[in-house]
């Protein structure tokens, strides 16, 4: 946990550094380095001003978040995300009939209470999802923290397959530890703060999607490889356990770790900044982080990544969960029966060493737990296929970004912009409640343990009891601490130390000589005075 802290410290202090620097840096053009194509230079965005910050002048540009449109970013929520230079704002939407995808006029009001407006600022997300998210995520940091002891105690005490979850663990703190700093960033500035570092340069825009997208294939990975292991584990316990080691789980997430990165890597040939006019006519210096004008990798971009990212992100963790889970519980519970029923009236020799409340215990509580991680993907995984299959049934009619002067696939994207764009809405909630969801999945596996488990309940308790006890330990050193620099420089101690209650002593009990105690000796079959047995 200490590591995980200094980690979010060094993020932000190279944050802090980045805006120092953005501030520090002179004039010049206010948007340069862009070639022919529409790409950056290695600079990315300039910032004309010196009164202000590179972040602060990203800012004060407008971004638009397309619901219906679909870009590979997992940082985005795979929509895409459009940055409006600021003095090219109105020239952006210069004529409504023009605008694709919202204007601060169209707005849509339920019961004219609620109002829901599409304009072209940052992707203004509520401010309650914000700190809901950011409530939810210290909760689960200090969740994770009590879950990753206990299941390093389960897996060093006989059950070494509990070391997924101790990776899982601390591979989910991670994820949380981002989602704290984002949503405290959203509640200052209304912003996302990873969304707002992809537009500031290349190097941001090619390494912040690979990190967040490679932790969370990762994640899921090892869930993929924990379903799997608990399917050997449930119908072979015994001798699964008398060879299974941590080296295995080791070997494992290194295997999930190569491939996750491998997967991941296409983002450092394919990301790039784009200009928007190949979207916008009118959008000119405007930008977005994602995916280059070569057209050799348009169809790995639009179908054989998005196939792969899906597929081990989301569809594989819910279907081998749903599917391994319900299999291993039933299996589970009958051999739990087995293994309850005594051989030939004895307790099986080739089992004298085993814990078999523990081994009987987790036959069905890591079934279980898969079961209800297969459960709470639906939601996601159903998100992300409507966004998928929907952008896939568009692919044919979607115009050639390379022909910019075609009007007539122009009109025809602009007939779907429009045809999809009352459903927005809806879109938009679907994506606040996904990702509010996501942020209590610690906090609900950590009840479930607690309920399910009796050795979970009776650990937590004793790491609960240590914390306290600690704590009050170092309230009485600091009491202690308090009262010596209480004490008079001179040397001599108050009175009121001085006194001290009288504790009786041994020293005023009378002393019985040894010869006249009344000893128990043992006779060990022996008789003391003659030699005879």
């Amino acid at each position: 946990m200490l590591a995980l802290l200094r980690l979010l410290i060094l993020l932000l202090l190279a944050v802090a550094q980045l805006d120092a620097r953005g501030a520090a840096g002179g004039r010049g053009k206010s948007f340069g380095g862009m070639d022919r194509a529409g790409n950056f230079d290695e600079d990315g965005i300039k910032n004309p001003y010196e009164n202000i910050s590179l972040l602060q002048f990203v800012n004060q540009g407008q971004f638009e978040k397309d619901l219906w449109a679909y870009c590979s970013n997992r940082v985005s929520f795979y929509s895409c995300l459009y940055w409006f230079h600021p003095e090219n704002l109105e020239s952006a939407w210069r004529n409504p009939d023009e605008v694709s995808l919202s204007k601060k006029q169209l707005a849509l009001r339920t019961n004219g209470t609620l109002q829901f407006v599409f304009d072209p600022h940052a992707p203004r997300i509520e401010m309650a999802k914000h700190i809901a998210i950011m409530c939810f995520s210290v909760i689960g940091c200090l969740v994770n923290t009590i879950a990753f002891i206990n299941f390093k105690m389960i897996a060093s005490n006989g059950l070494p397959l509990f070391y997924y979850l101790v990776y899982i663990s601390i591979l989910e703190s991670i994820l949380t530890l981002f989602k704290v700093v984002d949503s405290v960033y959203g509640i200052l500035t209304n912003t996302s703060l990873f969304m707002t570092l992809q537009n500031l340069n290349i190097t941001s825009c090619k390494l912040i999607s690979p990190s967040f997208s490679l932790v969370f294939h990762l994640i899921q990975a090892l869930y993929i490889g924990l379903a799997i292991d608990t399917w050997v584990f449930v119908n072979k316990p015994i001798e699964t356990i008398s060879y299974y080691s941590f080296e295995f789980v080791k070997n494992v997430f290194i295997v999930c770790f190569v491939i996750c990165a491998i997967l991941n890597c296409q983002y450092f040939w394919t990301q790039d900044f784009v200009k928007l006019e190949y979207r916008f006519p009118q959008a000119g210096k405007s930008s977005e982080c994602g995916y280059g004008q070569d057209q050799k990798w348009t169809k790995f971009q639009s179908v054989v990544w998005p196939m792969l990212d899906h597929a081990l992100g989301e569809v594989l963790p819910c279907v081998l969960c749903l599917v391994l889970g319900l299999l291993c519980y039933q299996i589970g519970r009958r051999k739990m029966r087995t293994l309850k029923q005594p051989v030939g009236g004895k307790k099986d020799p080739k089992r004298f060493w085993l814990n078999e409340t523990m081994v009987l215990e987790n036959m069905t509580l890591l079934p279980a737990l898969l079961i209800l991680k297969g459960i709470f993907s639906i939601l996601p995984t159903a998100f992300v296929m409507i966004k998928y299959f929907s952008d896939i049934s568009r692919l044919l009619m979607r115009r050639d970004y390379s022909a910019v002067g075609n009007v007539e696939t122009q009109s025809t994207d602009r007939y779907l912009d429009l045809k999809f764009h009352h459903t927005e809405i809806y879109i938009r909630i679907f994506e606040v409640v996904v990702q509010i969801v996501d942020s209590l999945w610690n906090c609900l596996r950590l009840a479930f343990l607690l309920h399910g488990s009796a050795m979970f309940r009776e650990q937590t308790k004793q790491i609960l009891i240590s914390v306290g006890c600690a704590a009050k330990r170092r309230d009485s050193s600091e009491k202690k601490q308090l009262l010596s620099d209480k004490t008079p420089q001179n040397g001599t101690t108050p009175q009121r130390l001085k006194k001290r209650k009288h504790r009786p002593t041994n020293a005023s009990k009378p002393r019985v000589p040894f010869a006249d105690r009344d000893v128990h000796i043992p006779n060990f079959g022996f008789d003391p005075i003659s030699d005879e047995v």
